[in-house]
């Protein structure tokens, strides 16, 4: 005998209760899988441009902690740090309790975050080119999964506006960008780089141009490479100094250290294409022309 058949008409309602809410479970389930966004869902978010957008998106609020190169805007910081993007761990995420996590794509070890999918927690990863324009295809994308049309349209609207804005115009000069980290020593941004495709946007030419992505750089090389400027960024900056920096092997040999043309940009807009760099780029475009005149 089934145990329905047992427990009679009065149990047989809390039966049809039961399925009903299994029903309404899997009517939840299904919703979410079209990204219909819970108002209350808590969110962990990966990646400094992840997480701007989703606070110039309205739902800043939801956030309940941010890795460490979500610096913008500033009231971010307040939240818990779960750690670098490429370092993360299951438990510091976990910690704070999200229903929800998105992440660009380049976070990791890619085992954390199939261990919290295996938990339940849906896990929203954000791929997009890396280029100016490919932040228009982060902001889409964002604004889908927080089921935000209306905000979504005007940030692409005022995004577009300042992609526009951006000064193409060639400048004859030769422009080198180091990154450092960690206390390795530094590299040269060569193509297919962020540096690389920013400094093509705003029209001047990459000293590095001849090598491809990141390469540690030589005094032969810096020698070759003829910079007219030197660009880095603010961490890069304070981990190297300004005083390594002209200290380096082959630069004596350069215009850069001849005439001392340092530049410094800020880390997160020019590395990581965010809702800022245009900004970014064109206040370097700036700064650029005025050195040569």
């Amino acid at each position: 005998m089934s145990l329905i058949k047992k427990i009679g008409k009065t149990d047989r309602k809390l039966n049809s209760f039961i399925l009903k809410t299994k029903y309404c479970i899997l009517a939840w389930t299904f919703f979410a899988s079209l990204n219909v966004f819970a108002q209350n869902d808590k969110i962990v978010s990966v990646g400094g441009d992840i997480t701007e957008i989703i606070y110039a998106l309205g739902h800043g609020d939801k956030i309940v902690a941010r890795d460490s190169t979500s610096l913008e805007p500033k009231q971010v910081l307040s939240l818990p740090d779960i750690g670098y993007m490429r370092l993360l761990n299951t438990e510091g995420i976990l910690a704070n309790n999200p229903s929800v996590v998105f992440t660009s794509i380049d976070a990791g070890p890619s085992s954390v975050f199939e261990q919290i999918e295996a938990l339940g927690i849906p896990v929203h990863k954000i791929a997009s080119e890396k280029s100016l324009e490919g932040t228009l295809s982060k902001i889409t994308t964002i604004g889908e999964l927080l089921s935000e049309e209306v905000e979504t349209k005007k940030l692409l609207a005022t995004y577009q506006s300042e992609l526009d804005s951006i000064d193409s115009t060639p400048l004859d000069i030769n422009v080198l960008f180091l990154l450092t980290f960690d206390g390795h020593a530094p590299s040269a941004a060569g193509q297919l780089t962020a540096p690389d495709s920013l400094f093509k946007a705003i029209g001047v030419k990459n000293a590095a141009g001849d090598i491809k992505k990141y390469q540690p750089i030589t005094s032969e090389s810096l020698a070759m490479m003829q910079p007219d400027v030197i660009v880095v960024s603010k961490e890069g900056l304070r981990q190297l100094t300004e005083e390594k920096i002209w200290q380096l092997p082959g630069i004596d040999k350069t215009p850069a250290y001849k005439n001392k043309q340092l530049l410094v940009v800020d880390d997160g807009s020019f590395l990581g294409f965010t809702l800022e760099t245009p900004a970014t780029v064109n206040a370097l475009k700036k700064s650029l022309a005025t050195l040569i005149k």
